[in-house]
């Protein structure tokens, strides 16, 4: 449970991480309860598919029974905590779902995060994995299992994060 918080927590301790919440709340904020939930679901599978496309190229394994469990885990905890949210916007009366709208986008976003963080492991070359890179060393370090120090050099040196041109 403590990783999976903080995996959560990650993307919001950087500047870029709330820039990225704010224009995610933004774009999501006029949808409905049911969209939310569809989406907080499209995003975790989606998140699961990547991490196995990187866990077999990477890594050559299939996938790690662990992070199949904790994706599993993070989808019920995710839609618990839409549920008690909704349950409290109702019980309060609160017709706009204000409390839905502001912990959604950031569910949202911190497993759009998660996705670019496989994809800059998979194309390391592409143009919008290059933007991306120094800002997710922390979690490339994490999927890759390999220190920040490691993948700071890999960045810095122009190789990739597995090591292999």
């Amino acid at each position: 449970m403590e990783r999976f918080i903080e995996s959560l927590c990650r993307p919001l301790q950087t500047v870029h991480g709330w820039c990225g919440v704010g224009i995610t709340f933004l774009t999501t904020y006029l949808m409905g309860v049911r969209d939310y939930i569809i989406f907080i679901v499209i995003a975790v599978v989606l998140d699961a598919i990547f991490g196995v496309i990187v866990s077999v190229t990477k890594k050559g394994k299939f996938f790690e029974s662990g992070r199949l469990r904790d994706s599993i885990i993070k989808l019920f905890f995710y839609l618990c905590v839409i549920l008690l949210i909704l349950f409290i916007d109702v019980i309060s009366g609160n017709d706009s779902y204000i409390a839905i709208r502001i912990v959604a986008p950031i569910i949202i976003f911190c497993e759009i995060w998660s996705i670019l963080t496989s994809y800059v492991i998979l194309q390391p070359k592409s143009i919008a994995a290059k933007l991306l890179k120094r800002f997710m060393v922390g979690e490339i370090a994490k999927k890759l299992g390999k220190t920040e120090e490691e993948i700071k050099e890999t960045i810095e040196g122009g190789g990739t994060e597995n090591g292999k041109e």
